[in-house]
């Protein structure tokens, strides 16, 4: 779906609620949805109120127009999760006591759009996300504006993540936090996350790493979970240094341009963990690194992966990758939140869990492995729960000696899709 790694977004793992939202009387939100089909771009200005609307499509908003929803729900339906997404191109939106994002389908499964704030204004007052795969900003250049007042998240938002020109506001607002930190300029930084307190604080290059081109205002906000992005990795850039302080339950997400090397996940850090022209470190007690993302691209890239981590999402965009633990062990699992290949890329798994760790509750929801252009996924000697195997275009999937511990699905609209049970 995507081959450039600073398209790449974060997100963390699926919980499928079975519950579509309806307002009540109080709200002045209407029982009865209005369901639409296909794209909703939005002409000039329109303003609804008291609605609940389930738009089957993306919703475009291009430069000039605006739209404005007071006391509503607005749903982003599809068939499966980033189907359809809110992409601003120029114009705005302003939610004003609303909950907007995905819904939760008849099988009971969440299916989550993603907010594209490449270009224009979000003006949020009392609104409640969920079912999101974030609300991002253009990777480069964009100016993305959202200004916040008691912005919450809901069931499944994800994070609002920094990155690009991105400027950001929040004032009295309860919600998790990505911090695209660029790092091809070098630098050093130390990152005090703390959650669940009440937060003042300026965030830009002042306090960060001189590549940062975004500016992040809190006013009285609680980050309910803290995800740093550590963006244009490189072999040949300056070095850099982050230090995490104070973090627990941390997301890092890794993207990479043709990277080479061993990466050896850990979630404590205290000892330095290097990538490209990186350096990941704690200051003096464990980072509390709860998963991390990798997104790589380029084919160039030679990456193995080992260590002792989830990763929660996988996205390669070219050369190869080997992802593996020790003989029987399966230190290292991939929850196929989503797993994603496309162009040239090729991947190994040897000794690894794919879908939700088995010590995880059980949810209503299946992982996605999708395989697309000349893409191949190969390995042996693992266990899958609960996951879809999709190849598209020429994509392909070789996997020997596999363990289903739930769900096993395939999907073949591209390549072969070749499953050794034993």
């Amino acid at each position: 779906m995507r081959t450039n790694h600073r398209r790449y977004l974060g997100s963390c793992p699926l919980a499928a609620i079975v519950c579509v939202l309806c307002c009540s009387a109080e709200s002045g939100v209407a029982s009865d949805p209005i369901v639409r089909h296909g794209d909703w771009t939005v002409n000039g200005n329109e303003s609804y109120r008291g609605k609940h609307i389930r738009l089957d499509g993306s919703l475009i908003l291009p430069e000039g127009a605006e739209l404005r929803l007071e006391d509503c729900t607005l749903e982003i339906l599809g068939d499966h999760s980033r189907e359809h997404s809110v992409e601003w191109k120029g114009g705005s939106l302003i939610t004003r006591n609303c909950t907007v994002g995905g819904f939760v389908n008849q099988q009971g499964v969440a299916i989550h759009t993603v907010f594209h704030l490449y270009e224009g204004h979000w003006e949020a007052v009392d609104t409640t996300v969920e079912y999101s795969y974030g609300i991002s900003f253009h990777w480069k250049q964009g100016r993305g504006v959202l200004h916040g007042t008691r912005l919450k998240a809901g069931r499944r938002p994800d994070a609002i993540i920094l990155s690009g020109e991105a400027d950001v506001r929040l004032v009295d607002c309860s919600f998790p936090i990505a911090l695209g930190v660029y790092v091809d300029r070098g630098g050093k930084t130390t990152l005090d996350l703390m959650r669940n307190l009440p937060i003042t604080a300026t965030y830009d290059k002042s306090n960060l790493l001189p590549g940062v081109n975004w500016r992040l205002e809190l006013q009285n906000t609680r980050v309910s979970r803290w995800f740093v992005f550590v963006r244009n990795i490189g072999m040949h850039h300056d070095p850099a240094e982050i230090t995490l302080k104070h973090s627990r339950d941390l997301i890092v997400s890794l993207l990479g341009h043709n990277l080479t090397g061993r990466m050896e996940l850990s979630g404590d850090l205290l000892r330095p963990m290097r990538v490209g022209n990186v350096t990941l470190k704690a200051a003096g007690r464990p980072a509390g690194i709860s998963m991390y993302a990798i997104y790589l691209s380029g084919d160039q890239t030679d990456v193995s992966v080992t260590g002792q981590s989830h990763i929660c999402e996988l996205m390669h965009g070219g050369g190869k990758l080997e992802v593996a633990s020790p003989p029987g062990q399966r230190r290292i699992s991939i929850g196929c939140t989503t797993l994603e290949l496309s162009g040239n890329a090729q991947m190994e798994v040897h000794h690894v869990h794919l879908g939700r760790p088995p010590a995880w509750p059980d949810e209503n929801s299946i992982g996605e492995a999708t395989i697309a252009g000349n893409a191949r996924l190969s390995g042996s000697d693992v266990t899958v729960r609960n996951v879809r195997f999709h190849t598209r275009e020429n994509g392909r999937v070789t996997l020997r000696r596999v363990q289903r511990l739930g769900k096993l699905e395939s999907r073949e609209e591209g390549g072969p899709i070749t499953i050794e049970v034993k």
